[in-house]
């Protein structure tokens, strides 16, 4: 592991952001990586529920004291190797929520930490835009098949190129469970790389184990990693 990699991953409401988040995570992890993740979604966070931790220290502790203990904030999940900083579940939503003071907790974090993987609010509102400054690479999730759409191929070329001006230089997508036919995907996989020239990192189809172990809270090498086996892969060789 050569250096330190921070990681986001973005999407609309609906895509499947924080499921590929903690199993992704819990994949680096289960390779040797000491990983953290972080729930940025300041709004409507919801990590704690994937992870089944219950704390009073969440992120929100941290941008209303930033003095505090960092110790308290870092919770470690039964997997060897996989922490995570969560998000208040029971706080209103904020809509002047102070992002600006989450660079400041990633940059004393990001020594401790092979890995870190920020979960980021549906929509990534412009507040959020001074924590993908400090990303070495973006996850945009896109489930082609959330909203029945005639043109699905207009509707994720409009996601990407919103993303995409953020200005993360490693920038690329994830199809998540794209209940579509098969020539249907090969097209929008082209009109991915080839037309709007986005690196395609992965591709997560849809597996009822997967959904089961996920629900469960249990996150299994056997089942739960296979799928993004790649994804992972791609992250350790190019990033770490």
């Amino acid at each position: 592991m050569s250096k330190v990699t921070i990681g986001g991953v973005t999407g609309p409401g609906g895509a499947g952001k924080t499921s590929l988040t903690v199993n992704l995570g819990a994949l680096l992890a289960h390779d040797g990586v000491r990983t953290l993740l972080i729930d940025a979604d300041l709004y409507f966070p919801d990590m704690a529920f994937h992870l089944g931790i219950k704390s009073p220290y969440t992120i929100s502790t941290y941008l209303k004291n930033p003095r505090v203990d960092l110790e308290w904030l870092i919770h470690r999940y039964r997997l060897h190797g996989l922490y995570a900083v969560i998000g208040d579940t029971e706080a209103s939503p904020d809509p002047d929520a102070p992002y600006s003071k989450i660079p400041g907790l990633l940059e004393m974090l990001r020594h401790f930490y092979g890995a870190i993987l920020v979960d980021f609010p549906p929509g990534l509102p412009v507040a959020a835009h001074k924590v993908v400054d400090m990303l070495d690479f973006q996850i945009l999730v896109i489930d082609p098949s959330n909203v029945p759409l005639v043109d699905t191929e207009g509707h994720v070329e409009a996601t990407i190129r919103k993303f995409r001006e953020m200005g993360c230089p490693n920038f690329g997508v994830v199809i998540n469970r794209p209940f579509l036919p098969q020539d249907r995907l090969e097209d929008l996989i082209s009109f991915i790389e080839d037309t709007l020239e986005v690196p395609l990192y992965g591709i997560i189809p849809f597996d009822p184990a997967i959904f089961e172990e996920t629900s469960s809270g249990i996150v299994s090498p056997e089942v739960a990693f296979e799928p993004l086996r790649g994804l992972a892969g791609l992250i350790e060789d190019r990033f770490l």
